[in-house]
């Protein structure tokens, strides 16, 4: 790594694009550290920097190799005044010397929680970006300690219209998401990190979809600035395009969850329960032996939906009852991913129904209807 970068130090201020990519923590802080003795990288865009191990944000764990882990101002702290784009997989930096500014584009995953930024150096971090409208938090933000959220009440991000989000440890979660103000947000995603970093384990995550269903105004008028102006921190009714991931819960909540987006337009589900595709489903919205027979549907807007490994049959019969009732319109692109297991074969009943849904099925097929084609 050292002899390759020093055929390429000479030419840093031609630098467009820099993307790096390991297992090991060496190469990076080669990297960091030939690199701290530039005076500018004027032409530099776009950054990325992946230590990919998500093992080291597990609950518990610390830096590895603990003798590099003292970290290291970005370019020594030299500024890059094109710089828009970073992505920080598993790679600290010395948070206050390094010029992230102006970005539009941030990724922040996968840091061991002994090498986090305070959350006032996070906090300047996003702030210093006004016109961020990308910003990827997985694993842990910022060291969340009582002094500190004395200190920084919120981050408020104006340009923000695409947020991910994974969490581990769902109270940390809620609370780093009550920070925000997203008041631009159009995209959400969600997902479960946890499962990546103890595949063995499943949690509910019941308590942030109840907080963000709770956080609404209209679930908690309370929720208002002083002047009694009601506000939404993170404005679900906003959101048009929402990504769930290793996400699990009941029917119930994630009937309350869905009823916050009125402007839903496209959904992917990767690997979560069943009951997100049940509480998709119409349902009456009178009392048993009224003589109405109004029906209702949560996301009325919805018109695209991207499912991995979800329950065939539930989605068959998804689709076809919101294509009926009247009140909203049809799902328009519906595709089924088998990406664990085999997709049916062509001529299987399940197969025959997903198509007659309209539903699009990909995935690799099984090895006899392989043999059966040759």
């Amino acid at each position: 790594m050292e002899a390759i970068l020093e055929k390429l130090l000479p030419h840093a201020a031609r630098w467009k694009s820099v993307d790096l990519l390991t297992d090991t923590w060496a190469p990076i802080h080669t990297f960091l550290h030939l690199t701290r003795s530039l005076d500018n990288v004027p032409r530099l865009e776009s950054l990325s920097l992946s230590r990919c191990n998500a093992y080291f944000a597990a609950r518990g764990q610390v830096f590895q190799p603990i003798s590099l882990r003292d970290p290291i101002p970005l370019f020594g702290g030299a500024a890059a005044p094109k710089l828009r784009e970073v992505a920080l997989v598993g790679v600290h930096l010395d948070w206050v010397h390094s010029a992230l500014r102006n970005l539009t584009s941030l990724a922040f995953k996968y840091h061991a929680l002994d090498v986090l930024p305070s959350l006032s150096q996070f906090a300047t971090m996003l702030e210093s970006s006004p016109q961020l409208e990308d910003l990827s938090i997985i694993g842990w933000g910022p060291c969340l300690d009582p002094e500190s959220l004395s200190a920084v009440t919120s981050i408020f991000l104006p340009s923000l219209t695409k947020f991910s989000f994974g969490f581990i440890d769902m109270a940390y979660g809620i609370q780093l998401l009550s920070l925000f103000q997203l008041p631009s947000l159009r995209e959400l995603g969600l997902e479960d990190v946890d499962r990546v970093v103890s595949p063995l384990e499943t949690q509910d995550s019941h308590q942030i979809l109840q907080w963000l269903y709770t956080s609404q105004p209209t679930a908690r008028a309370s929720f208002a600035f002083p002047d009694g102006v009601p506000i939404n921190p993170i404005p679900l009714q906003s959101v048009r395009k929402l990504e769930l991931q290793s996400i699990h819960s009941s029917k119930g909540v994630f009937s309350s969850f869905f009823q916050c987006f009125p402007n839903l337009v496209s959904l992917s589900c990767l690997e979560v329960s069943d009951e997100v595709l049940e509480a998709l489903e119409p349902y009456p919205m009178d009392a048993a032996g009224s003589s109405g027979a109004r029906v209702g549907c949560r996301c009325p807007a919805l018109r695209e939906l991207y499912c991995e490994d979800s329950n065939a049959e539930l989605l068959v019969r998804l689709v076809t009852s919101r294509s009926i009732i009247g009140s909203v319109a049809p799902l328009q692109t519906v595709t089924l991913e088998y990406s664990r297991s085999s997709r049916p074969r062509y001529d299987s009943d399940q197969y025959i129904r997903l198509e007659n849904a309209g539903i699009q099925v990909l995935g690799t097929s099984s090895s006899s209807e392989a043999s059966d084609s040759e």
